[in-house]
């Protein structure tokens, strides 16, 4: 029988949440080491180029056409197509990650303007093997898209928590004391990606038998893939671009942003992230945008969204200090170190709500293969964004101030900017009127907890804080039972065999 999409979002957030939590524990057991400094810049570089690459370059293409095309073709052709985009890709990605190894300082100027991490020990190596893993990360992604297009969503983030577990290993019993090797750091990245694509292959029904017939995408599937790759570049490169703004600060301030970060994309991946996941493919499914079943699943996507991300948004500002301790208040990190993580990802999740509707947006956008308009408006935004970074720096604010503003005003920029373009003027002010319905009665349950129960940090009670925390995103999704409850009444039964 089908899960209701309640029921698959949710079986896929508690996977997804088991996989964040790998990936804090990777970096919990990292920081403990080697604390806010320049070796934690590199080994925060190493961790995530492959990664960060395959996002700028590919992920938008993933979303935007391949998961579409593939949502729409038959199993036998399902499976060709996926063999045939991942030998593209491959082998762009080893030709770029040779192109970057020669350029490397002109990537390390780039991405760490405030350090010299070419002296360290080990690290030129370990930056090579970390883009030999790029290669890798380019066919999970392939991988990737092919398991959620037949409905097993779950499985790419289990992946990861075995990735994770694999380098977290590594961390505690390898790294050892004195100066990291970070020749061996890359080589155990290398080989924990190649695990992980192992792992993911074994579920791809079919994946080593020979198709029958030859098969072919859509004649407009290269332009929309292009356009999607385009776009979700800028989605991914904005917080890389104002995390090397931010790092213009000084020393540790790039791995002070990066920390804040990963606290940000944790309701992003744990909450959005299913939502995004699987409305992709079921309104791939339907024929038209203009179908009122189209724009009716379109607007619970948006409106989902908004909860979802307003709720983590509301509770991780509330408690930003105990989570930030709890998370990474040990070792070198202790006192200062996560204090200064939990002042910027306050700032930060101001972002959230409204980086949460503009990704459901662009999941509109693709589905309905207006491709372009994503790169359009997250151009924009961007644009506009760097702007007020600009003034803010020319009023002779700090660095890390502008840097914040400038990535919540993108995000808030962005969303308002896709509303207008999906919708219209008329319907745009039909659904922001929703939203402020959604973020009134939230709202009104919030405050109340803020004042009543605000974070214990100070008096050493965190695990109060943790209670209430978890009360209160109850509370808060309880009181938007009605966005849920259309949510459940939807079902969802794909699979590779239909």
């Amino acid at each position: 029988m089908a899960r209701s999409l309640l029921q698959t979002s949710t079986l896929v957030s508690l996977a997804l949440l088991l996989s964040r939590l790998s990936g804090l524990v990777r970096e919990q057991v990292l920081g403990a080491r080697l604390g806010l400094s320049a070796e934690m810049d590199a080994a925060v570089l190493i961790l995530t180029l492959p990664d960060l690459l395959v996002g700028l370059l590919l992920s938008g293409g993933f979303a935007a056409a391949l998961v579409p095309a593939l949502t729409r073709a038959a199993p036998d052709a399902r499976i060709q197509l996926t063999r045939r985009v991942m030998g593209w890709t491959g082998l762009a990605a080893l030709g770029l990650a040779i192109a970057l190894f020669a350029a490397m300082p002109v990537v390390l100027a780039a991405l760490a303007p405030a350090s010299d991490l070419s002296q360290l020990a080990g690290f030129p190596l370990g930056l090579g093997l970390s883009l030999l893993a790029l290669p890798v990360a380019t066919i999970i992604g392939v991988s990737s898209a092919y398991l959620n297009a037949v409905g097993k969503y779950a499985v790419p983030a289990l992946t990861v928590l075995a990735f994770n577990g694999l380098l977290a290993l590594y961390f505690f019993f390898g790294l050892g004391a004195g100066p990291v090797d970070f020749a061996l750091f890359g080589l155990a990245l290398l080989l924990a990606s190649l695990v992980r694509f192992g792992l993911q292959a074994v579920r791809m029904h079919g994946f080593a038998r020979r198709s029958s017939g030859i098969h072919h995408f859509a004649p407009n599937f290269a332009a929309q893939f292009l356009q999607g790759v385009l776009g979700a570049a800028l989605l991914v490169g904005m917080p890389i671009v104002f995390r090397s703004l931010y790092a213009l600060g000084g020393p540790g301030d790039l791995a002070t942003f990066n920390y804040a970060l990963r606290l940000f994309e944790l309701p992003m991946g744990i909450l959005i992230a299913p939502i995004i996941m699987i409305f992709l493919p079921l309104l791939s499914a339907v024929s038209s945008a203009q179908d009122p079943l189209f724009q009716q699943r379109a607007n619970l996507a948006i409106r989902t969204a908004f909860v979802l991300g307003l709720t983590g948004a509301l509770v991780g500002a509330i408690y930003a200090r105990p989570i930030a301790a709890l998370l990474f208040g040990f070792g070198a990190l202790a006192g200062d170190g996560s204090e200064a993580i939990a002042l910027t990802i306050r700032v930060l999740l101001i972002g959230l709500p409204f980086m949460a509707v503009f990704q459901a947006l662009s999941t509109v956008l693709n589905a309905s293969h207006r491709t372009g308009h994503v790169l359009l408006y997250s151009a924009t935004a961007l644009t506009l964004a760097l702007g007020l970074y600009a003034v803010m720096r020319g009023g002779d604010l700090s660095v890390s101030l502008a840097a914040k503003a400038g990535f919540v005003a993108f995000s808030v920029l962005a969303s308002g900017i896709g509303l207008h373009g999906v919708f219209g003027s008329a319907q745009m002010l039909r659904s922001l009127w929703q939203l402020c319905v959604i973020a009134l009665r939230t709202g009104a349950v919030a405050l109340p907890f803020a004042y009543f129960w605000p974070s214990t940090r100070d008096n050493n009670l965190v695990i109060v804080d943790f209670v209430i925390l978890g009360v209160l995103g109850l509370v808060l999704l309880a009181v938007n039972l009605p966005v849920l409850r259309e949510l459940a009444a939807i079902r969802d039964g794909r699979s590779e065999t239909t």
